[in-house]
Parts: structure tokens; sequence; C-alpha cells
């Protein structure tokens, strides 16, 4: 009977070392896997630049009928580094190489050449990151704020041509393709709501006057980039 319950105690006693050992395994890889989580990645690629401009010009405090203005679309370079916080969530912060645009006449303002802005947007967003595909393919969506830095201006037929950034708001969408270790060939998709405000100084035809002038612009770019990125 003594010998039947010792054995019977060896037996339980295996099999609690054995579940807390399995249970440490287990706390151990879950830590694991949080921990390469929590890691860094950095994103490189080439971006164009699609704006979806229109604006309101016064002139006086009046609104020019039929006035508008485009900035040329453009191509940059793009640097986004982002940290995961969870493995399905990440921070990320978007930067570009600035970019030097005319603001061209449309509608009574035809084939003039209002001005020129060299500027870049600075874009923070949030993602998730879909993992039920493996490394191999993992879309993400993601939205945040974005702000316009407005670097330089300068004249053409507006005169004391200056403009002001404003705030936005990203919306983002994109898919990373693991191919070798840390290393991902990525393309990303934002459309980024955001604007600027100017002042400048036009003249009356008739007499030479010099006038007053606002300009509220709405760029509202989808940007398209490619590139390469790595986590660390």
């Amino acid at each position: 009977m003594r010998k039947s319950a010792v054995q019977t105690a060896v037996v339980a006693t295996s099999m609690m070392m054995i579940g807390a050992a399995q249970a440490a395994d287990t706390l151990e890889i879950a830590d694991q896997r949080v921990a390469e989580a929590h890691d860094w990645y950095v994103n490189i690629g080439l971006a164009g630049v699609l704006f979806d401009s229109s604006s309101k010009i016064d002139v006086m405090g009046h609104r020019v009928p039929d006035a508008d203005a485009e900035i040329s679309d453009e191509m940059t370079g793009t640097a986004e580094i982002g940290y995961y916080v969870r493995p399905d969530v990440s921070l990320a912060l978007t930067l570009g190489i600035p970019l030097t645009s005319d603001f061209d006449g449309r509608g009574s303002f035809e084939g003039l050449r209002l001005g020129e802005v060299t500027y870049g947007t600075v874009m923070s967003t949030a993602k998730y990151h879909i993992n039920a595909f493996g490394e191999g393919f993992r879309p993400y969506i993601g939205a945040g704020v974005a702000y316009t830095f407005i670097f330089d201006d300068q004249d053409a037929v507006l005169k004391d041509f200056e403009v002001e950034g404003e705030f936005g708001a990203v919306l983002q969408a994109g898919a990373e393709f693991g191919f070798w270790d840390n290393y991902h060939l990525f393309t990303d998709v934002k459309k980024v709501f955001t604007g600027a405000s100017g002042t400048a100084t036009t003249f009356d035809p008739a007499t030479g006057a010099p006038l007053p002038a606002t300009a509220k612009v709405d760029l509202d770019p989808l940007v398209l980039t490619a590139g390469v990125g790595m986590r660390f």
C-alpha cells in the first residue's frame, strides 16, 4: 500500500515538473516572440507624388471667378522608420527629399506661372500588419497625421509670394514581401489630405496699383512608393 502511494506521488510529482517545464518553455517562447516583435524597421523607396490640387484665390478680399492653380506632379526619395509596439502594430515616421514645384495658373489665370515653392511633408502613422500569411507577404493598413513644411517660395507673376504649410490627415495601405533574412521589398500607397495657404501682391492691369491677394490651396497628393526595407 505504502509502495503504491509512493509510486503515485512520484508519478504526480514528475507530471507536475514536466508541466512546469512546459509552461516555462511556453512563456520563454512567448517572451521571445514579444521581444522579436518589438523591433525597428526602415524602408527606403522612390515615390511618385500625384497632386489632386485646387485653389481659391481672393484679391482685395473678393473671390476671383474661375481662378485656380495647380502644382506639378513630382518624384522623390522617401525614408520611413518604424517601431513595432506589438507584433501586429507599428508606429512609423515618413520623410521625403524636399521638392521644388511650380504653381501654375488655371481658369482665368491660365498660362501664368504664379510662383515656385520648395516644400516637404512629414507623416506620422500607426499601421496594423496582417500576419496571417507569414513573413513572405504581410499587408498592412494605417492612418495618421501629416504636416507640410515650406522651405522656400519664389515670386513669378505674383509678387511677395509667401506660403505657409498646414496639418492634414493620412490614409495608408501597402504590403511587405520578405525575400531574405530580415530584408523585404515593399509597396505603399498614401492619400494625404493637406494643403497650404499663401499671400501675395498682384497688380491692377489698368492702373498698375498693387492689390493684396490670398490663396488657399488643397494639395491632397496620392503618394505611390516602392522600395526595399530591413528589420533590426
